[in-house]
């Protein structure tokens, strides 16, 4: 079972996500806040927690310092880092301090769950309770369960499930996987039947227009969320993904749930 420290300088922000998602899907059975960049310092360390999530501003300190702090004796913390700011400067800072996501508040549940089901189960390698096992292995873009796959090719999906908001191309795969890019990208496109920057481009398009939907985020944010530092090249995309602009996705979700 996992430990979780939730940290923001309102009280009535920590006390109100202990009941916000239901926790003990996630195996989270133990909860601690705090409401100061002491006081999360010296918790965290006593406390050990497995995921945690802080706010970016904690009175006048910042939430990435504490994140660098804490990882100094938890290299393992799984951190997720909010805020009330819709600033690329945020962004950009979070992912450099190995924070999982940044999620803007207010927190989007439908967000938060797929976030935490990547800790949960891609690096905590651990179970969600009540979900079915054979769910996970079965990839709605390629349209196949994984398990057909080789182990190298499951790990690229691996990458890119975890890491779409990066800079991600074949040439960083090779290096992390330390095989050739040409083969890489070779045996992706045999095994899947997609090329490799096909598949990053409709996965991504898949996460934006979940946020589109789902949230309130200004376009420009979740272009940069997804890993497209160039607005005109995520408009483009998700215009030949889905034959609508963002704002016009987005407007007809909303008309649509009015009626």
């Amino acid at each position: 079972m996992y430990r979780l420290l939730l940290v923001d300088d309102e009280k009535q922000i920590t006390e109100g996500l202990k009941f916000f998602m239901p926790w003990e899907k996630y195996q989270i059975s133990e909860i601690r806040t705090a409401n100061t960049y002491e006081e999360a310092l010296e918790l965290g360390y006593r406390f050990k927690p497995h995921i945690a999530m802080i706010d970016v501003c904690i009175g006048k300190r910042f939430g990435y310092d504490l994140q660098g702090e804490l990882l100094r004796n938890l290299p393992q913390l799984h951190t997720i880092m909010i805020s009330g700011y819709d600033e690329f400067s945020y962004v950009r800072q979070a992912m450099r301090q190995r924070v999982v996501d940044y999620l803007l508040k207010p927190i989007n549940r439908a967000e938060l769950d797929k976030v935490l089901k990547k800790i949960v189960v891609e690096r905590l390698h651990g179970s969600l309770v009540g979900e079915a096992g054979d769910d996970a292995w079965y990839d709605e873009i390629l349209e196949m369960d994984i398990r057909e796959l080789s182990k190298l090719v499951q790990k690229i999906l691996k990458i890119v499930q975890e890491e779409y908001g990066k800079n991600l191309n074949l040439s960083v795969l090779s290096d992390r996987l330390e095989v050739g890019g040409g083969y890489l990208g070779k045996l992706f496109s045999k095994e899947t039947g997609m090329k490799f920057s096909q598949y990053l481009m409709q996965y991504r398009m898949d996460v934006a227009k979940e946020l589109i939907i789902s949230t309130d985020y200004k376009v420009a944010y979740i272009a940069n969320k997804v890993g497209y530092f160039h607005l005109n090249y995520f408009y483009m995309h998700f215009q030949a993904c889905f034959q609508k602009s963002p704002l016009e996705f987005r407007e007809e979700k909303t008309g649509a749930e009015r009626l």
